[in-house]
């Protein structure tokens, strides 16, 4: 029985350890998806804004047979120009361009010139390594760890059982127990019985003793009544003594014999159960190292995206 406490203790603290690590990784996990959230939102703002402003440039291109852009003024003041191009933009749809204005520059068309521009449209790099793909998903630890329970609840059950069987062997001494103290018994009422025959024969002896006291009967019978008791001894002790060596050693040959039955038994099962809690636990190291990996990897990329924030606002 203390082996299996020994063991249930281990599993319960297995499965502790287990769930602490699963509510770490459920919010690791949540932390990831609202860091992609708001990665994905910054990308689709940044989209729609790039649309818009190309929406912009065709609109103002299109009411206009332009074949080349001119980026110099022939004229002699670029205020003008510079409020020609700013009513150009809020109202497009209106064409008033002239010979002498400066058109607005066209898209970049190299990623150089891209990196030039005030606000950077491109997308953050996602970085994927093979160990950022998760091996084991919370649904097969789940999976796992009912399976260990189902199995504990059987061992649980089977030793249940054989308690009920040690129960029933125990009995099965108590009443070996009760024949042995009836044969006592029966034991002490021969031997009473043969005290009374002895009296008798004593009063007879000691009456004959009387009536002819030069005999040498009495001593004689004396003699033969000593010899017959220790006989009657003897041999009621052998018999209780051989009673109860057969009684105890079938009680210790079943025992043993149970005992040898449920070791066999339950011995490859503890060992597969000990070596799958093992592996249970060499698998969740490596997800917490891998888990670890990918927050270092995350910080290092955040780092990263505020160095360029950074670099962008002193530009």
């Amino acid at each position: 029985m203390s082996e299996n406490e020994t063991f249930t203790k281990r599993s319960n603290v297995s499965f502790s350890k287990a769930d602490i690590f699963e509510q770490k990784e459920a919010t690791l996990h949540e932390n990831l998806l609202s860091q992609v959230e708001q990665n994905e939102l910054r990308v689709k703002s940044e989209n729609d804004v790039k649309s818009l402003l190309d929406k912009h440039s065709s609109q103002l291109f299109a009411g206009e047979n332009i074949t080349t852009p001119k980026r110099t003024l022939h004229g002699p003041s670029s205020s003008r120009s510079n409020r020609s191009l700013l009513l150009s933009f809020n109202t497009p749809q209106t064409s008033f361009f002239t010979s002498d204005m400066i058109l607005p520059p066209l898209p970049p068309s190299t990623p150089t010139e891209a990196q030039k521009l005030l606000l950077d449209m491109s997308p953050e790099p996602v970085f994927m390594t093979p160990r950022s793909i998760p091996k084991y998903t919370l649904h097969d630890l789940e999976k796992e760890r009912s399976k260990l329970r189902t199995e504990i609840i059987n061992l649980e059950s089977q030793l249940r059982g054989r308690d009920a069987e040690i129960n029933e062997l125990r009995n099965h001494v108590a009443n070996i127990e009760n024949t042995i103290s009836i044969l006592e018994h029966e034991k002490n009422d021969l031997i009473t019985s043969w005290e009374e025959e002895r009296l008798q024969l004593e009063s007879r002896s000691s009456m004959s003793l009387s009536t002819d006291s030069k005999t040498t009967a009495p001593a004689i019978d004396q003699a033969i009544l000593a010899e017959l008791e220790t006989k009657h001894q003897e041999q009621l002790t052998v018999l209780a003594n051989d009673l109860h060596y057969q009684y105890s050693q079938k009680h210790h040959q079943k025992v043993q014999a149970l005992k040898a039955n449920y070791e066999k038994k339950y011995e490859a099962k503890i060992i597969a159960l000990e070596g799958k809690i093992e592996e249970m636990r060499k698998m969740l190291q490596n997800e917490q190292k891998e888990k670890r990996e990918i927050i270092a990897m995350s910080e290092e990329l955040m780092r990263v995206m505020e160095e360029q924030r950074e670099k962008e606002q002193k530009n």
